[in-house]
């Protein structure tokens, strides 16, 4: 089946270590300027997702614990000799031609700054995560659906099978200059190599090289992978329906899903665009016909999709769900790692901080809807019920109500522990009165003074024995 569209986008998903975290202001990554279109999301949603890339709010809008910083690779504030190679090093990258060594699949990337469509870093170090998204085209002489479930299944591992990926020439006849030139570009992607092949690992670090030791991948051995085709409406079908379940999953032909749940699995806001999501990634069809694909006659909003709709709506959409999904992985991994019966008298502070900023962060991973348009609010939930994030908000929700049952219980212990031992002390202060009194009184009446030491040692054991049952209780 023939495609008449099509873009992969590649999202590493990683935790953060806050503590170590830093993002240079002369590195390789810049701050984006790029925006959604009015009212995809409500005023606070996109600021949350957006306050922090437009550069009119950069220096206004103080940093908020739901704000995310957005990056795109370059800019003028990139000036160091080390920096400058790498970014000539990526640009290079981004222009040549690619594809995978085994499969023999061709490829390029696809740099649209001001888009979603294109090379980002989004990263939230108040909560703790962070997505680098990639985008990938299949090449000219590969634009079926066949040959792109085969690059989705294949690219977005990065474990042992990672595919090497090679020049889109001929090497052996190639201009020895030309050769060379790719030679140079490949070597930046290992330590001291000069190879040829490299594959996704590689090329990731090179571009989180900034932050290298700072950051762990949510999964190690694989991506998360959102795909946007086109295909012609005379294609619709069964098979159709079928090959677009195993894009959304990653999967190739060799897979056979279970095709009874198709209509439940597949969201059609629209008869002419279906949409998909899972926990390994998402995908959205369009049906274009021959009128759609004609420029003078046709229809601007299918042929146009991809960078009008899909650029500055339903990816955003996407992209923000799966950021809520990841806040809330990474807050249960939080709140179930923790020591709730740890006895060290700063555990409860750090206890009530951890609970504080789990609140703050509960505000922005979940939203009952995000928009007045429906059809946004009908893929946001459809998105948020495939993607688990209700379900992973309620289990954190569970965990959150059971550290303020144990920070409760905590403050109570305390507390009753305070007051039982103002009453060991007051009752300490009386018996040592009144053994004053008694051996005075002895005293003044010539009493033997060893009855008077008999006294006091019996009064002593006794405030020792208060004292010990306290402490077993």
């Amino acid at each position: 089946m023939n495609l008449k569209e099509s873009y992969t986008v590649l999202m590493l998903p990683f935790s953060i270590d806050a503590q170590r975290w830093h993002l240079p202001t002369d590195g390789m990554w810049q701050p984006a300027e790029m925006k959604t279109e009015d009212d995809v999301f409500y005023s606070h949603i996109k600021d949350w997702m957006q306050a922090g890339a437009n550069a009119a709010n950069r220096n206004t809008v103080e940093h908020r614990a739901h704000n995310y910083d957005i990056y795109t690779p370059g800019g003028d504030a990139a000036t160091g000799t080390g920096v400058k190679e790498r970014l000539a090093v990526w640009r290079k990258i981004m222009s040549k031609q690619w594809r995978l060594e085994k499969k023999d699949i061709a490829f390029k990337f696809v740099n649209k700054e001001t888009e979603l469509l294109s090379t980002k870093l989004m990263v939230n170090t108040f909560a703790g995560v962070g997505l680098l998204l990639l985008t990938l085209q299949l090449g000219d002489d590969a634009m079926t659906v066949e040959r792109l479930m085969e690059l989705n299944y294949t690219i977005h591992k990065v474990d042992r099978q990672c595919p090497a990926i090679i020049p889109a020439i001929d090497l052996e006849t190639a201009h020895p200059k030309q050769v060379e030139d790719y030679r140079r570009v490949t070597a930046a992607l290992h330590e001291g190599g000069e190879a040829l092949r490299w594959d996704m690992n590689n090329l990731m670090a090179f571009l989180l090289s900034d932050v290298a030791g700072t950051y762990t991948p949510f999964n190690v051995t694989r991506l998360h992978v959102f795909t946007y085709y086109r295909v012609a409406q005379a294609d619709a079908g069964e098979e159709c329906d079928h090959n677009f379940l195993r894009i959304v999953r990653s999967e190739n032909g060799n897979y056979e899903p279970n095709f009874s749940q198709t209509e439940e699995l597949i969201l059609r806001p629209f008869s002419n665009i279906c949409m998909g999501a899972g926990v390994e990634g998402g995908a959205i069809m369009t049906l274009s016909t021959d009128e759609d694909d004609d420029p003078t006659t046709g229809s601007n909003h299918i042929r146009n999709f991809a960078t009008s709709s899909l650029s500055k709506r339903y990816l955003w959409i996407y992209v923000m769900t799966v950021l809520q999904r990841l806040t809330l992985l990474r807050m249960s991994a939080e709140l179930t790692t923790i020591d709730p019966m740890a006895q060290e008298d700063s555990s409860l502070t750090k206890l009530q901080s951890l609970l504080e900023r789990m609140a703050t962060l509960k505000v922005t991973t979940y939203f009952t809807d995000i928009s007045d348009y429906t059809q946004h609010n009908d893929y946001y939930t459809y998105c948020v019920e495939r993607l688990k994030v209700k379900a992973n908000f309620d289990e954190v929700d569970e965990k959150m109500e059971l550290l303020r049952t144990t920070i409760t219980n905590r403050k109570t212990e305390r507390e009753e522990a305070k007051n039982d031992r103002l009453t060991i002390i007051l009752a300490i202060l009386t018996v040592a009165s009144a053994t004053c009194d008694s051996l005075t009184v002895l005293t003044l009446d010539r009493w033997n003074p060893i009855s008077g030491i008999v006294v006091a040692l019996a009064l002593s054991f006794l405030i020792l024995y208060m004292w010990m049952r306290h402490d077993r209780s």
